[in-house]
């Protein structure tokens, strides 16, 4: 794989002829000529790390954006234009798409952020697959192995506006469920390399901060509340992460209810995301302690508000975005009425992006898991003690609008219905809180499904309406795994 022109690589991102001619055709042949040498060779190999790296030069072309190679018909598309090959790159990307194909695949999708180790586990996963394993089999297999920076896109997923990128199968199909858990997942690697940055320059990484926080915008602003429904998700290894994830989403969520503008919302978006970036100033062994909390240990972490407006207040300039996040850092533990923590004097009352993200906060941290609680809070338990705060806790219209974000009946609910189905709720549905988007867990009568059989309603028909609320312990049933699937 030859190396992109130099004024390419060290100038702004490729225009589209540049894309068309000269990148776009070198990085599907060069992930062609990588896909044969993970078969040939083990990744330590040299040739193979020299092409790794290559790669790596051309993702880097694209100013660390997402870069997008799909696959529809005859024609490779990189991130949108269709690609113009010379004739020996037409014979490579025509095996590269036949190789994909065997997967049902339509293409890949390079994050930004990917390095060469995670190039690597993608190889070796590649290399060790036989081609009659199917996309979701892959995509499973990518989550499992930590592979984040490299999305599977299946071949049905693939639009005839390849432009537009993604096929849609309108409100909670399993095409939207699918782009909304690889939105999720790269926005919480995204959210780990910001925390990192941050706590390496001692300066919030507020552009990195916002290249993550621009998908979850725009997936909102379409409607897609797939995404609302993974944050039920919490037994993973980047909990600490995801909860920022978490309170970006549904804060994003409730401002777009209200209709604020996307501006706006990319503010607000940000502070979320960062609104316990104070914590990275509290010794990590008081979040991980089991027992109680000593006076000193509590005053720490009631310090973290003012910690991390300090920490934000280092960034240069005082763009809007930053006051919204010193203020969001600063207010997302006090309540209506001016109590909570830190205990300041100030005149007026808690801004409202301040009031949207203490809300989103509070229910996202009771699903959390806490020592002291046996098994985490469910979304619908979360939702009822939230409700049931005394009213100068949270802004009243934001506790409404939650509730028509997340649903009556939160992502990962098991609810019995009037027909006496029990189902799982997958995400809310936008347009009926009561009637969530759901997969039939078990017919009346109490037969459970058997394990190849899937019926998921989009969302619950009208005819039904939820008749009871099971605890986890009342139908066994592994809640991840069903958000997962």
């Amino acid at each position: 794989m030859a190396d992109p022109n130099a004024n390419v690589l060290s100038g702004a991102p490729p225009d589209e002829k540049t894309i068309e001619t000269v990148i776009g055709p070198q990085l599907a042949v060069g992930v062609y000529g990588l896909l044969r040498a993970a078969r040939l060779y083990d990744v330590s190999n040299q040739a193979v790390r020299t092409q790794i790296h290559q790669l790596t030069d051309l993702l880097a072309a694209f100013g660390g954006e997402e870069v997008a190679l799909l696959f529809l018909g005859e024609h490779a598309y990189v991130n949108g234009a269709r690609v113009k090959p010379r004739p020996l790159q037409q014979k490579q990307l025509e095996a590269l798409a036949s190789e994909l194909k065997a997967h049902d695949l339509g293409g890949l999708r390079f994050l930004g952020g990917l390095d060469s180790p995670e190039i690597e586990a993608f190889l070796r996963l590649m290399a060790s697959v036989s081609n009659s394993v199917g996309a979701e089999t892959l995509r499973d297999a990518a989550f499992e192995g930590g592979i984040r920076r490299v999305v599977f896109v299946p071949a049905r997923e693939i639009s005839s506006g390849v432009e537009g990128g993604f096929a849609t199968g309108g409100p909670g199909s399993l095409d939207e469920r699918v782009r909304a858990r690889d939105t999720f997942w790269s926005a919480v690697t995204g959210t780990r390399s910001v925390f990192e940055e941050t706590l390496k320059t001692q300066t919030p990484a507020m552009r990195h901060a916002r290249r993550v926080v621009q998908p979850l915008v725009d997936t909102l602003m379409n409607e897609e509340y797939s995404i609302v429904g993974l944050s039920a998700l919490k037994n993973h290894d980047e909990y600490t992460y995801a909860h920022c994830v978490n309170v970006s989403v549904l804060s994003i969520a409730i401002g777009h209810r209200f209709g604020l503008s996307r501006a706006t919302l990319a503010s607000l978006g940000v502070a979320a995301l960062l609104h316990d970036l104070g914590k990275l100033a509290v010794p990590v062994e008081i979040f991980q302690k089991v027992d109680r909390l000593t006076p000193e240990e509590w005053r720490l972490i009631q310090r973290h508000p003012l910690e991390g407006v300090k920490t934000a207040s280092r960034v240069s300039g005082l763009a809007m975005t930053t006051i919204d996040t010193m203020r969001v850092c600063l207010e997302h533990h006090q309540t209506l009425d001016g109590k909570g923590y830190p205990t300041i004097a100030r005149s007026g009352r808690q801004s409202t992006l301040a009031r949207i993200v203490a809300a989103a906060d509070c229910y996202d941290a009771m699903t959390g898991h806490r020592s002291y609680r046996r098994r985490p809070m469910t979304g619908y338990e979360a939702l009822q003690v939230v409700l049931g705060c005394d009213s100068s806790h949270f802004d009243p219209a934001v506790m409404a609008v939650l509730v028509r974000c997340v649903g009556l009946y939160p992502a990962g609910t098991v609810v019995v219905t009037k027909s006496e189905h029990t189902a799982i709720s997958l995400g809310p549905n936008l347009a009926d809180p009561r009637r969530p988007f759901c997969r039939v867990l078990a017919r009346p009568g109490g037969e459970r499904l058997a394990p190849e059989e899937t019926t998921v309603w989009n969302p619950m028909p009208a005819a039904e309406s939820v008749a009871g609320v099971l605890s986890p312990e009342e139908f066994e049933v592994d809640v991840e795994a069903q958000l997962k699937a």
